[in-house]
């Protein structure tokens, strides 16, 4: 007969009576084989044969191993998912932890319940619950952590499991979340009343909850299947638990023989009267029960009832539930303080937000400098954290760079989305202290927004901002050091007067060397010695095994500006395998990591005195956490080599910053270069460094060149030198036109300094990945875009107007410059070919073409000349997309879209200043502009 069903608290939905638990499905697992080994085959049957019962109530977690994973098979495969309401736990342990204990830490809980979703394969989870209060973390910033997951549907119900009954009273208090926490999950069987003995049921009561039984057959021990520890395979987890030890067993097996005198009754086993027992006594009570004791439901008559309830009472039961360390993590609380959870008080938090990379060598820096006066510091990206989890931070610097228009790093835009929630209170970060570091270009309209934007919401919303805001400029003489040094030096001083050296701690002078970030090693193995160049098969290479990234073909490297031209602007065709799935949107930009010259990695590697130990293995031992080290770099066990890392791992041809000089005074000794490089680093040798430096663009091969006498040891290599990063491209192509494969639109850069030393920057690797791009396309087809594009701009803007034709659109209006007709007008034939089909208005601006003496022409003049037609499309809800050159072409290019409004629409020149502004706000108006 089918089974019944209850309702999960008051309010709450209605399940079966009985649930199916899924521990035993996960062997293997981070809890270990509880139950034994166990089959897939039989579990995924039992999963269909519980379904088919009616047994729809199904519990598991992400420490069950990979029970998750065969739930979701089973819902891929059937199609039955909105038959189950299923749940899953969170914060019984980290499994990558050595030590077990509960971690409901916000980034975790995030963390975890995106790993569930992918490994349960659906879309929500019906109850989410905290699998063991973290001691360290108030409930009210869990609930906060799970709220908006709550909101958007990917959590219907909340649950606690093992909570204790002060903790259950605090989460039900909690605004707009407490009515969603239907279910207190307990250990319940007649050999563990907890839920009885303490009032924890009269809680459930007052609270309209409803309890869901664990372990309502005592782990099997109530089914009299199990005699003693010797029935379990020597796998099974219950061997170590009290109550079935050599001792304890044969005592508790005297209450198991006295439910079976019952159970005779019924023809039944003393499991399943135990199961009738239960959910006659409670009926707010369901049970989960492991998918070896499944059973019909037994009606009991009352007098059966009491005589269990008098076997129960009388019971002597032998042993603790569970182990010691097991015992610790349940019912816990916490009550939320401005120390939760509790850090070390000289800990400091460092989020950094980049696109780059360059806010992340800030990042590096601050932490060193703050380790001078004591401070310990996590150094995290952005999108590690959530709003949440700062509510439990006293202390934390941001160093957040700025791109586009203004806009926020990908990385940042979900904290960002959190913090200008409407509804936050204006005390919400009470408790916190901050500063903040932009990082910028003011040749930027918005110089630094989203570090002013940051500021000021954050102080708007109670926290405290310790220190002036510092903002680093580009456009600078000294780059980011002409303000990064000053603020890093009023950092300090603000927070010594708040965190006061402990005593007998002194000020790190920085004439001290700072410990390296790796120990490098040579690699040890019981093998001939290498030969004098190690084969690439014999390097440890992460970037050829990271899925993120893909083995593309160059088909097509052409030219296309004429020979002869001052440019060399080239389009490339890269091809990938059709099993790679290559799917990428207009704006979205190609990751290409570059590799040195090897001719060039032989002369710095003889300037450092490396060249006769360049090809000997090495390992790499991160030491210093605070400090981030290059992407795809092997680390110990993998092996490398000197060789491998300058060519792929740090960029000796870059322009260095201060820090670099700093360096090299620590690692010389020769009289003449310590006077020269204690002259740069004052205050007054700042313009000298600049002369020597910045204003000839001298790179960091060629200042080695100078400095014969520095001798860097190798553990330092990602100290001295910057990582080599992968270059960005704006993709030329839509991959609907163009399937597997990605086009390019490059300007290889060709130049000569004012040292007179020619320089080539090309990337010649094949491994690609592709980045999310910032533009976004309007649903319709029929809404009109505008998209100005001079130059390698038009890059995305071919994208973009590919996908637009391909979805059938031809309302699509491109404004490209270029300086002449004849020698730079990139793809000039695919846009005539457009306009002869109809699917393109083209308009262009040449600028070198007019005759002497006339002025130069651009976009932003073709735009004015086309006014007209240009707010017809504005007033009929066109897209606008600006790309190129972020120096003066998309202020101009607004300030000509302003004209029109004012000149066509009507509008009063601020009006219509705001106009072009609301547009962008609005999404109306995209931005992909560079330095």
């Amino acid at each position: 007969m089918p089974l019944s069903k209850r309702n999960l608290g008051k309010n709450g939905p209605s399940v079966s009576a009985i649930g199916l638990g899924t521990m035993g499905m996960g062997s293997g697992a981070a809890l270990g084989t509880i139950y034994g080994a166990n089959d897939d085959k039989v579990s995924f049957g039992m999963l269909t044969y519980a379904a088919n019962r009616g047994l729809t109530f199904w519990d598991t977690a992400d420490v069950y191993g990979h029970s998750e994973e065969l739930i979701g098979r089973w819902f891929t495969e059937t199609g039955r998912r909105p038959e189950i309401f299923l749940a899953t736990k969170f914060g019984a342990f980290d499994p990558t932890k050595t030590k077990r204990k509960p971690n409901s830490k916000p980034s975790y809980i995030v963390q975890q319940l995106k790993k569930s979703l992918e490994r349960l394969q659906t879309d929500y989870i019906d109850l989410y619950y905290q699998h063991r209060v973290d001691p360290e973390v108030p409930i009210e910033i869990v609930l906060e952590t799970l709220r908006p997951f709550v909101e958007s549907g990917k959590i219907k119900w909340i649950g606690l499991s093992e909570p204790n009954i002060a903790t259950l009273r605090r989460a039900k208090a909690v605004p707009g979340l407490g009515e969603k926490i239907i279910a207190a999950q307990m250990e319940f069987s007649p050999f563990e009343l907890y839920v009885e003995k303490t009032g924890f049921a009269n809680t459930i009561n007052e609270t309209g909850m409803g309890v869901v039984a664990y372990s309502p057959l005592a782990r099997g021990l109530t089914t009299g299947r199990f005699k003693s520890p010797a029935d379990f395979s020597e796998d099974d987890g219950r061997r170590v638990f009290p109550r079935f030890s050599e001792e304890n067993f044969p005592k508790n097996l005297k209450i198991v023989d006295e439910l079976q005198k019952i159970a005779d009754k019924y023809k039944a086993t003393s499991g399943q009267i135990t199961l009738a027992w239960i959910l006659a006594e409670h009926p707010n009570l369901s049970s989960v029960v492991e998918e070896n004791a499944l059973s019909a439901e037994l009606a009991l008559a009352p007098e059966d009832v009491k005589a269990i309830r008098l076997v129960v009472e009388a019971a002597e039961v032998a042993g603790e539930r569970y182990p010691p360390e097991n015992i610790s993590m349940t019912l816990n609380d916490v009550l939320p303080t401005s120390s939760s959870p509790e850090l070390d008080p000289r800990s400091l938090l460092i989020l950094y937000a980049t696109e780059t990379g360059n806010a992340q060598d800030v990042a590096d820096r601050i932490a060193r400098q703050c380790r001078r006066i004591a401070f310990q510091c996590r150094v995290l990206s952005i999108d590690e954290f959530s709003a949440p989890d700062l509510l439990s931070e006293p202390l934390v610097i941001f160093v957040i760079a700025t791109t586009g228009s203004g806009v926020e790093p990908r990385s940042m835009s979900s904290l960002w989305a959190q913090l200008l929630r409407s509804d936050l209170p204006s005390d919400l970060f009470e408790d916190l202290s901050f500063a903040v570091f932009g990082l910028g270009d003011s040749a930027y309209e918005k110089f630094c927004w989203s570090a002013k934007k940051l500021s000021r919401r954050l102080i708007s919303l109670g926290a405290q901002e310790i220190c002036k805001r510092g903002e680093g400029d580009d456009q600078h003489q000294l780059g980011l050091d002409g303000a990064f040094q000053s603020w890093t030096e009023s950092l300090l001083i603000a927070l010594l007067s708040l965190y006061p050296l402990p005593p007998g701690t002194e000020v790190i002078p920085e004439t001290i060397i700072p410990p390296s970030r790796v120990v490098i090693q040579d690699f040890e193995e019981q093998a001939p010695p290498p030969s004098p160049a190690m084969s690439k098969a014999q390097i440890d290479d992460p970037l050829q095994t990271d899925d993120a990234f893909h083995t593309a073909t160059v088909r097509t490297n052409k030219r296309i500006t004429t020979h002869g031209w001052s440019q060399d602007v080239r389009h490339f065709n890269l091809e990938f395998k059709a099993e790679d799935e290559i799917r990428y949107n207009p704006g979205d930009v190609a990751l290409i990591h570059p590799v040195a010259p090897p001719s060039e990695v032989q002369d710095f590697l003889e300037l450092l005195h490396w060249d006769k130990i360049a090809d000997v293995p090495i390992t790499i031992t991160r030491t210093m956490e605070d400090q981030s080290l290059p992407d795809h770099l092997p680390l110990h066990p993998q092996k490398t080599t000197l060789r491998t890392i300058l060519s792929k791992h740090v960029d000796f041809r870059a322009v260095p910053l201060r820090v670099f000089f700093q360096y090299l005074r620590y690692f010389t000794t020769d009289e003449r270069e310590v006077e020269i490089l204690d002259d740069w680093l004052s205050l007054a040798g700042a313009d000298d460094m600049y002369e020597y430096c910045y204003r000839p663009r001298r790179t960091i091969y060629e200042i080695m060149t100078e400095f014969r006498n520095v001798r860097i040891p190798r553990d330092y290599v990602f100290d001295v030198l910057p990582p080599l990063r992968p270059r960005q491209f704006s993709i030329a192509s839509s991959s609907k036109k163009h399937p597997n494969s990605i086009q390019l639109c490059i300007a290889i850069v060709k130049y000569r300094t004012m040292l007179k030393v020619p320089r080539r920057g090309i990337c010649d690797t094949l491994r690609v990945g592709i980045q999310k791009g910032f533009i976004t396309l309007p649903i319709s087809p029929g809404t009109p875009v505008i998209c100005v594009g001079p130059g390698t701009g038009v890059a995305p803007m071919r994208a973009l107007i590919q996908e637009r034709v391909h979805n059938g659109s031809s309302l699509n209006y491109l404004y490209f410059g270029c300086r002449s007709a004849t020698q730079d007008e990139h793809y000039a034939s695919e846009w005539a070919d457009l306009v002869a089909r109809q699917q393109l208005t083209y308009r262009v601006a040449y600028s070198r073409d007019g005759k002497e003496g006339e002025l130069r022409v651009y976009v932003q003049d073709r735009i004015r000349e086309d006014a007209k037609q240009v707010w017809r499309l504005l007033k009929d809800g066109a897209w606008v997309y600006i790309s190129g050159s972020s120096n003066k072409m998309p202020t101009a290019v607004k300030a000509a879209l302003a004209e029109a409004v004012e000149k066509e629409g009507g509008f009063e020149k601020e009006a219509a200043v705001k106009y072009v502004n609301d547009m962008m706000r609005d999404g109306r108006l995209w931005e992909e502009c560079w330095s």
